[in-house]
């Protein structure tokens, strides 16, 4: 997600039982050397800054009638996660996008790029949609 027009689509269906709160989220490979993760930390933030923003478009589609359509300054991070890809273990930096509830409905997503972002050139990232319940 590093030049702009970059587009990732995917389409999903809630059932009354699965509808709720959801978030859009990307996710950045933090690397796998501790100084090439230091420098990526650094550009993509943490909770309290963030870093270097990643400017995207967010449009959501439920039945046929846009939902939700948005441009969002995608910035700093929530937490990490990792996860088996292709064979190997990637460990990445969560930075939200979007949470939205979401009722019952078939939904088509579209995130786009809306800048080039240099500074994650060569940087493998990935767009999450996940059921969000936060326990406090």
């Amino acid at each position: 997600m590093s030049h702009s027009g970059q587009s990732v689509e995917f389409n999903f269906e809630l059932s009354k039982r699965k509808a709720g709160d959801y978030q859009f989220a990307l996710l950045l490979d933090k690397g796998n050397d501790y100084e090439e993760m230091k420098r990526r930390l650094d550009l993509f933030g943490d909770i309290n800054k963030d870093g270097i923003v990643t400017p995207i478009s967010l449009q959501i589609v439920k039945d046929g009638t846009i939902f939700f359509d948005e441009k969002i300054n995608a910035g700093g991070l929530g937490w990490g996660q990792s996860f088996d890809y292709e064979g190997r273990r990637i460990n990445m930096a969560v930075r939200n996008i979007k949470i939205l509830e979401l009722p019952p409905g078939r939904y088509s997503a579209v995130i786009t790029t809306l800048e080039n972002v240099p500074a994650f050139n060569g940087i493998e990232s990935f767009v999450e949609l996940t059921y969000f319940n936060p326990k406090i």
